[in-house]
Parts: C-alpha cells; structure tokens; sequence
C-alpha cells in the first residue's frame, strides 16, 4: 500500500551547522577532512560533498565525516540526493548511536524523501529515527517538532491527532511559544479557524511581535474569511519587522498576505500600496505581479 503525503519538515541550515559542530566530534581528524568540514561550516555543500567523499573512503569509520556528507546530499534536496543523504545519514548514526542529530536529521531526510516517494517504509524509517533522538534527548524540541508534524500531517494509518497532541504538550512546558505556533499552522491546515486563532492569541498576548505568529495567524484569518481587519492589523504590524531566519516568511510572502487581505475588505488603493511595498522588497514577485495587474485591469474597467 502506498500513502501520498507531504510533510514540511526543515530545519534552518544555520541550526544544522550549529548543531553538527557543538555536538559531534569525528572518529579520526585528518587535514583533509579539516578541509571538508572548514567547507561545510561555510555552507558550500557542492565543494565540500566530493572532498568528503574521499573522506570516507579513507576514513570509512568518521561518522562526522559521514554525517556531513549526508547532510551535503540532502541540502540539494532531489530526490536523488535524499536517498544518498537517508543512506550517508544513516551511516553516521550506526557508527556512533549516541549522537542525537544524527537521528534527529536522519529521520527528517528520510520524512522528505518519503513525501518525494510516497514510501510507507521510509516514513516509518524517519518516525523511528526521531523517536530514538527523543529517547536520546527528552528535551529535543526540534526531533519533538518534526515527530509532531509526523503524526498531525501524515494521512492515515501514519497519522495520529492522540499521537500529535502527546508530542505538542511535551514540547509546550518547555517553549510555550512554540507549541502555541504548531498548534495554529496544524489547527489551520485542519481548517479548525477557531481554534487555530485562539492558539495564535495565546502566544501573541505573551509575544504580541512575535513574526511568525502575526503572519501565520493573519494568513489562517484571510483562508477562514474571519476577523479580516485584525487579520489587516496583524500583518501590518508583522510587515514592520526584519525577517529573522529561514522559516520565517519573506517580506513579500507577508505584503502578499496584506495585499490581499484588503482587497477583500474593499480597500483597493491599501491592497495597491501593499502590492507596491512587496514589490520594492522582491521585484519579480509573480503572486504580487499578478495581484497588481488585477488591480489595474479592475481600475481600468472603471
């Protein structure tokens, strides 16, 4: 049986760096792999990957070797290069099963490749890496929030909301935040607009400039045609802000979101201008482009 499903689950490349370099050491240094991991620290995945290569071929038993060289794959993110990085990643964690990240990456590449692959056994290979990371690390935020999008996205039987929800309270006492934002992204996938806003006021009143929060609860507000003006306001406000990391929204991805929102309350020169302000920020934007050009065609048909 074969389950088709897609699962959004990435961790900044920033995290991933940071993460390899505190908390794993190779089995053998060498001056070569010095080179390689001096490359991978610096995110050139493409030079690094056959200097890395040569690595293991040498060094066959440096599980950071083989960890990065993982990690290089699957930074490319084909499909391809995912079954070499699920391969590579899985290397590492069997030559050194103490390390938490190697589980923890290992079990989101093969997440991805099983959404590439519609694979049941692959996705059941990334659920059973990341429980061993949290069974290596109770506390691992990030190996609870991948296991949590596991369960509250995958289709059934990989699903699980009992499943989900024992994953988001083991996170919440230790990052409220955090799982009032899961629990608004999923709640709005659901289409459960009430309680995805309610989820978002939660950390917006401990938080109130908290951007993805404002974007997110803006965005889920807009798709459930609820509460628009404060939608308006929220991704106002959420707009303001400099984008902190990779998963954070684009500023245009947030004027979009504005933009349209107005054209729903009839405010069409406020949609025009967020248009405008989105695209000084991204120029060849093609969801603002064409919003904008609605907007022209609308004014000139008078």
């Amino acid at each position: 049986m074969r389950a088709r499903f897609r699962l959004s689950l990435t961790l900044p490349a920033t995290l991933v760096a940071g993460v390899t370099l505190m908390m794993a050491t190779p089995t053998l240094a060498s001056p070569a792999f010095d080179e390689a991991a001096a490359l991978f620290r610096d995110k050139r995945y493409p030079e690094a990957r056959p200097l890395l290569e040569k690595v293991v071929a040498a060094e066959p038993e440096n599980s950071e070797a083989c960890f990065q060289l993982g990690m290089c794959w699957r930074n490319r993110n084909d499909a391809e290069a995912l079954a070499e990085g699920v391969q590579w990643l899985g290397r590492a964690a069997e030559l050194a099963p103490r390390q938490t990240n190697y589980w923890l990456e290992l079990g989101a590449a093969a997440l991805q490749l099983a959404g590439k692959k519609s694979s049941l056994a692959l996705a059941q290979r990334g659920r059973e890496a990341l429980e061993k990371a949290i069974a290596l690390e109770p506390g691992n935020l990030d190996a609870r929030e991948f296991l949590f999008r596991y369960y509250a996205e995958a289709p059934w039987p990989l699903g699980s909301k009992t499943k989900a929800a024992v994953q988001l309270e083991a996170i919440r006492p230790l990052d409220a935040n955090r799982a009032d934002l899961l629990d608004l992204q999923a709640k709005g996938r659901a289409k459960d607009y009430p309680g995805a806003l309610a989820a978002g006021d939660a950390l917006l009143q401990r938080e109130p400039n908290h951007r993805r929060a404002l974007y997110h609860w803006g965005r889920i507000a807009l798709a459930g045609a609820r509460e628009l003006e404060r939608a308006a306001t929220r991704l106002e406000t959420c707009a303001q802000q400099t984008q902190a990391g990779d998963r954070d929204p684009t500023p245009a991805q947030v004027w979009q979101k504005l933009a349209e929102t107005r054209l729903v309350l009839q405010q069409k020169d406020l949609a025009r201008a967020a248009c405008m302000k989105g695209l000084a920020a991204e120029p060849n934007h093609r969801g603002l482009t064409e919003l904008l050009r609605q907007l022209d065609a609308a004014a000139a048909g008078g």
